[in-house]
């Protein structure tokens, strides 16, 4: 009887053909994973390129989180205690917002609120419902009142300080001499230097202040009343071939009860009332100057800094990164470094590769953590600046950390 030649084929190739669907799926694995990761866009409810965040007592015990594009928004608690977008309405400072800070003349409430609008200076204070104008004290000399246009502002506990312009230099270069650096007092401005950069940042701690001056170093001053600075602060150490980088200031933030001081190269430097030195240099990343204190909504142990990157000259990496700090906030010396999100623990995201596909292409000009007593959730925003790939409302505008199917960076709704 003849055997049917066939039959041993078939069962030969079923198995062949199980076998090599097998081997391409598991070559496919990747492809499927980063399909698994990619989140639908959500157009921002505050789009454009938004201003920093802030944090401010709008009425007795009541505290709001603001941040502006051409009109100013309050996130905080509806009656049922959850933070809401704006619930009720906020009053307007007029004009496009540029910039917020907020001074507290008790320790946790925020009770003035500053805003820069169209190169003038605003506030509005705990229980008001209407904003004020501050201007160059009238008493003020001459050349101090030529600096009206302001470009700057930066909050230092109970004080506001801010950037002058006088429109005689080129603007767009933050080093020049066409600044002046005033504080606030009494409802009017007071010069404190003349003739400088532009005020990149300001802290207070022990009653004196610290001043970073884009390109001129580090200034500080116990007695504001004086109307003088001291500096620049001199640098302790090998600086070497460093060729002056440590003023190219573009974050000044206290970590625990030092004054902390981030340079655009990414290197962390501390500051006394005499001198500066190295914590950790040469971290090899591009620093943007969004920074932002985190802690976890679980555990008010774990913290970490928040640093804004940009790093590469071809393929630009975007985004930011974690510096570690330990349960006062203070930086942790041996772990310092900028950290991929999602890589360590603890982290402000649980999924590197999803911060990486989301957040992580897109250039960050200011960070925030919603504190626990406006948000009981502690949501971290960002405000996105726009890369230019898109003509749309989905490449800037205000994100959050949010569930959304998932915990995901997206725009906030």
């Amino acid at each position: 009887m003849k055997k049917n030649p066939a039959k041993p084929k078939c069962f030969l190739v079923l198995p062949l053909l199980a076998l090599s669907l097998f081997w391409a799926s598991c070559g496919q694995d990747p492809i499927f994973y980063k399909i698994s990761l990619e989140v639908k866009p959500i157009e921002p409810r505050i789009k454009g390129v938004p201003s920093n965040f802030a944090v401010f007592e709008y009425e007795t015990g009541k505290k709001g989180m603001y941040v502006a594009n051409d009109y100013l928004h309050r996130y905080a608690k509806n009656a049922a205690g959850k933070a809401v977008w704006d619930e009720q309405e906020t009053p307007q400072p007029g004009g496009r917002i540029y910039a917020l800070a907020a001074t507290e003349t008790t320790t946790g409430h925020p009770d003035r609120l500053f805003a820069m609008a169209d190169g003038s200076l605003f506030v509005i204070g705990t229980g008001q419902s209407s904003w004020t104008k501050i201007s160059i004290d009238p008493a003020a000399d001459a050349t101090a009142k030529t600096y009206s246009s302001i470009q700057a502002i930066y909050a230092a506990g109970n004080t506001l300080f801010a950037a002058g312009w006088s429109g005689k230099a080129d603007e767009s270069n933050s080093r020049n001499t066409g600044f002046a650096v005033f504080y606030e007092t009494g409802g009017v401005l007071k010069p404190i230097k003349t003739g400088t950069a532009l005020l990149s940042g300001a802290v207070e701690s022990g009653g004196r202040y610290y001043l970073a001056i884009n390109g001129a170093g580090i200034f500080t001053t116990s007695n504001l009343a004086s109307g003088s600075l001291s500096g620049p602060l001199s640098f302790t150490g090998p600086e070497g071939s460093y060729n002056g980088r440590f003023l190219d200031i573009v974050a000044f933030v206290k970590t625990g009860t030092a004054v902390t001081a981030i340079t655009r190269n990414g290197d962390f430097l501390n500051a006394t009332e005499s001198n500066y030195s190295i914590v950790k240099a040469d971290i090899n990343q591009a620093v943007t100057g969004a920074v932002a204190f985190w802690e976890s909504r679980d555990n008010s142990n774990l913290r970490l800094l928040l640093v804004g990157i940009r790093s590469g000259t071809g393929n630009v990496k975007y985004g930011y990164r974690e510096v570690a700090l330990d349960q006062s906030g203070a930086l942790i010396s041996a772990q310092l470094g900028l950290r991929m999100p999602g890589e360590g623990s603890p982290s402000s995201v649980n999924n590197k590769d999803k911060y990486e596909s989301t957040i992580g292409s897109h250039p960050i000009n200011f960070l925030y953590q919603a504190p626990r007593d406006v948000d009981p959730e502690m949501i971290l925003f960002a405000a996105i600046q726009g890369t230019g790939k898109t003509t749309n409302n989905l490449d800037s505008g205000v994100w959050s950390y949010r569930n959304r199917d998932g915990w995901q960076w997206n725009g906030e709704e």
